[in-house]
């Protein structure tokens, strides 16, 4: 049985080995250089949370999470997961995003937004629509693929962060905040100007309600 539980020092090494395979394939993360055993110490040691998924001892995958931003905009979270190659397709991720949102509401933050989803990575924007969340837009090109092409990424968000058409576990984080309303389309072209503006939007209203999220000590 899978258990999602907080890293431990003792960790580290997989988890590096696992991030650093997601790192290889170039598809996903848009990291280039990979971790040695001191930088994701000091990576992962950063973060204000790190979960990892295990079974029978070995980590079959982690995610990490910190704020989207800083100061006012720092309520809202951001998060990347990575899972061994080995371990994918048995729910794994799932779990690692579940877990994600419930850390985050324990550490003060109130929206979890997903900045760059590959276009093309079509597992993880299915995971994410299951879970209740939902597409701002598209940057077009926002992300150099290894053969030099370049894919599309897509912002997503809860679709509602308290209404009753959607699960629970997407009621990220704060109930009393709403987000309008938007169809989950397939990735197409959005003027800039328009994404900016409902992002601003976003911000503006988080902020006008609560308070900066506190940080891993």
């Amino acid at each position: 049985m899978v258990e999602v539980r907080a890293y431990e020092m003792a960790d580290v090494a997989a988890m590096a080995g696992v991030w650093n395979e997601v790192v290889r394939d170039g598809i996903a993360f848009p990291q280039e250089d990979e971790l040695d055993e001191a930088g994701a110490a000091e990576f992962f040691g950063s973060q204000t949370y790190c979960g990892v998924a295990i079974e029978g001892g070995r980590v079959l995958g982690l995610y990490i999470l910190h704020p989207n931003n800083v100061g006012r905009c720092g309520h809202i979270a951001n998060a990347s997961y990575a899972v061994s190659s080995a371990a994918r397709g048995k729910g794994v991720g799932r779990a690692l995003v579940e877990d994600s949102m419930a850390r985050g509401k324990e550490h003060g933050f109130r929206v979890l937004l997903f900045n760059a989803v590959v276009a093309t990575n079509a597992g993880a924007r299915h995971l994410y629509e299951k879970l209740g969340f939902v597409q701002l837009g598209t940057i077009p090109g926002g992300f150099r693929m290894p053969d030099g092409s370049y894919a599309d990424i897509c912002p997503l968000l809860p679709r509602t962060l308290g209404g009753s058409q959607v699960s629970r576990r997407a009621r990220l984080f704060d109930p009393h905040v709403r987000v309008a309303r938007v169809r989950a389309r397939p990735c197409r072209a959005v003027p800039a100007d328009k994404l900016l503006a409902v992002v601003e939007a976003l911000h503006a209203a988080g902020a006008a309600r609560g308070q900066s999220p506190g940080r891993a000590r």
